[in-house]
């Protein structure tokens, strides 16, 4: 007797009230409440007018204005407002949205005229390949990390990474020794869904680092060993 209604569309309109509550700044929140109205809901009811939405669009949905609300509380942090924040709050907001889940909410508040002249790249799991000319600062750079035994391997190897491979801080904290594998044809490092093979001298600085991994946590066993063992003796 009830005409029938879509759950995922009001479980939605629920979790998306819940977001912008945590928003602080009211007029702040007045922004993600548009950006929540005709970028998410307006898109979705259309959908839910020819078929049932799926959980992952709500999902979508969610992680997005979840992100939105993020982004906006941590300006408000900073003594910034998206109205006036620049491109290096964005830059340093990206160590913290990694993902680049607020990507979509930051176009849409510049075409709105909510922001200026800020931007979020597209997130990318695979690295990024440029070729660069030799006068190019970013290869001196690069020798000098391959090569300057006086720098600590981690922050030669986590550089390099930023070079050669284009990877993000905030991926590059996310890169364990599994990541890495050590083949009788070289080292090859997992930095998206396929393994790639790197050149040798990186290879070389990838081991040293695996194996000073591996023994720290070899030595930190055996301390903890030998401190169980003492204090069962005692």
């Amino acid at each position: 007797m009830l005409a029938p209604r879509d759950e995922q569309l009001i479980g939605l309109e629920r979790a998306i009230n819940r977001r912008i509550a945590r928003v602080e700044d009211p007029a702040e929140r007045r922004i993600l409440r548009s950006y929540a109205t005709w970028r998410h809901l307006r898109r979705l009811r259309m959908v839910a007018d020819r078929r049932p939405i799926t959980a992952d669009q709500v999902v979508y949905a969610c992680n997005a204005l979840t992100a939105a609300a993020g982004l906006l509380n941590w300006l408000h942090g900073r003594g910034q407002t998206l109205a006036i924040c620049t491109q290096d709050d964005i830059d340093d907001w990206l160590v913290i949205d990694a993902f680049s889940r607020s990507r979509g909410f930051v176009t849409w508040a510049v075409d709105g005229g909510h922001a200026h002249n800020i931007e979020v790249p597209p997130f990318h799991n695979e690295p990024v390949r440029e070729v660069f000319a030799d006068r190019d600062q970013r290869w001196s750079l690069a020798r000098q990390l391959l090569h300057d035994d006086s720098i600590a391997l981690p922050d030669r190897v986590a550089g390099l990474l930023v070079l050669l491979y284009a990877q993000r801080a905030a991926r590059i904290t996310q890169l364990t020794i599994g990541n890495v594998t050590v083949t009788d044809d070289g080292v090859e490092l997992l930095l998206g869904k396929a393994s790639i093979a790197t050149p040798e001298a990186f290879g070389d600085l990838l081991e040293a680092l695996v194996n000073d991994r591996r023994a720290t946590a070899t030595g930190s066993q055996d301390r903890r060993t030998r401190s169980g063992s003492i204090r069962h003796h005692g």
